[in-house]
């Protein structure tokens, strides 16, 4: 019977098909199953290399602040350098394994763009000259991203760029500006304030008007979409690396003067040592008393050499029992808590809670390895006062803990308005 052959001829391919989406199926799912082990591994691995690097980078600043301007100088700087390498190698695993750490420090948008001209020159078409210019008299330092600011200034020169298909001039420059109102523009309102401003403008086309608005949506781009030229990340990229450092962005476009972009970023630290060297000396310094807490002993032992050196009377412990044991006896004396998370028998959140179930009021400052983005809301929201990844800078950790301890004492001095009848 032909339609009998017909409904099993066409039984058989669909066994056949459903057998091969079930084994692809299957596949998937190993496939799913092994990069999520690789990555735990990853995650594994990336925690204990921080560990390890903070307490290299930690000795190495401890050793630069005794051989300041001997001849030892600038082989440890080189050293330094490379030890901040190894922290990005360890950023890129953190990735991977899903714990994308926002990783801040003090850092000088000077050498942004010098690391940028280098970039530029290797990638940018024949025909665009480059032009950068930076403020002499300013230090052009504050906590931030270097990543992240790097991305947005590439971001942006490689879309200047692309507007000048037949050569143009691109000049990226930076300064420091302080609008003494609130400054309104087609993307929105520049709050009055302290900024360093970062211009990239470009003698291109131009954007037309109603088009500006749409410029930092996820995939929206005004050029024909082009594998080689990207499609439309970029300056979306750009935008939440402007939103994630409380920026604001301003696009200023003509037909015949082409796009200027400028990003305004907090300028949050007023002066910051220049010089090479790590001269402690010039770090904020205290004399409170801290309790350290953390389970590697190495990590422990340089985190309280440093705080010793800037003036702190330390208590330590290994673990989170420890440590409430300790603040127990001696919770009249400890003015703040500076807290691992990973940890033995109590980890750091557990011990946190109890902390504040305590004293409330107590300064805590959580130093860890690995951090997902919720676990920091999740410890901010908790009570921490600040969170600094590991592996800091001597200079990073004393000028967190100072503005910790600050903030603390100034909250406490503000009187409470009065009700009246």
């Amino acid at each position: 019977n032909p339609d009998n052959l017909r409904r099993a001829i066409e039984g058989a391919v669909q066994r056949h098909r459903l057998k091969k989406e079930k084994a692809l199926l299957a596949e998937e799912l190993r496939q799913a199953q092994k990069m999520e082990a690789i990555g735990t591994l990853a995650g594994g691995l990336a925690h204990d290399f921080n560990n390890m690097l903070t307490s290299m980078v930690g000795f190495l600043d401890l050793a630069m602040a005794k051989t300041h301007a001997t001849e030892a100088e600038p082989e440890l700087t080189q050293v330094r350098s490379t030890c901040r390498d190894m922290a990005k190698v360890i950023e890129k695993l953190l990735a991977f394994s899903h714990c994308r750490p926002s990783v801040r420090r003090i850092l000088n948008l000077r050498e942004i763009v010098s690391e940028m001209e280098v970039i530029l020159a290797h990638t940018l078409p024949q025909g665009v000259r480059l032009e950068t210019r930076v403020d002499p008299e300013e230090e052009c330092r504050l906590f931030g991203n270097a990543n992240q600011i790097q991305q947005v200034v590439l971001n942006l020169a490689m879309n200047g760029a692309e507007a000048m298909p037949k050569g143009g001039d691109l000049f990226i420059a930076i300064d420091r500006v302080r609008p003494e109102k609130d400054e309104a523009h087609s993307l929105g309102v520049i709050p009055s304030g302290d900024y360093y401003r970062i211009q990239v403008k470009d003698t291109g086309v131009g954007i037309r008007p109603d088009k500006i608005s749409r410029l930092f949506d996820l995939f929206y781009t005004t050029k024909p979409m082009d594998f080689n030229k990207g499609t439309g990340l970029g300056l979306a990229v750009a935008w939440q690396h402007i939103q994630d450092h409380r920026g604001h962005v301003k696009v200023e476009s003509g037909p015949a003067t082409g796009t200027t972009f400028s990003v305004y970023l907090p300028a949050e630290l007023k002066t910051v040592a220049t010089t090479s060297g790590i001269q402690s000396s010039s770090f904020p310094k205290g004399r409170e008393t801290l309790l350290v807490v953390d389970d590697e002993d190495v990590v422990l032992d340089v985190t309280c050499e440093m705080l010793k050196k800037l003036g702190y009377d330390i208590l330590k412990a290994q673990d989170g029992v420890e440590a409430i044991d300790l603040f127990m006896s001696n919770q009249d004396e400890i003015d703040a808590v500076v807290l691992d998370l990973n940890m033995p028998n109590m980890d750091g959140e557990e011990c946190m809670k109890r902390l504040l179930s305590i004293n409330p009021n107590l300064v805590i400052l959580v130093a860890t390895a690995r951090l997902v983005t919720s676990s920091k809301r999740q410890c901010l929201r908790q009570g921490a006062k600040d969170i600094i990844q590991k592996p800091f800078l001597f200079q990073d950790l004393a000028t967190r803990l100072r503005m910790a301890l600050d903030s603390s004492r100034t909250e406490k001095e503000i009187p409470s308005t009065p009700i009246s009848n």
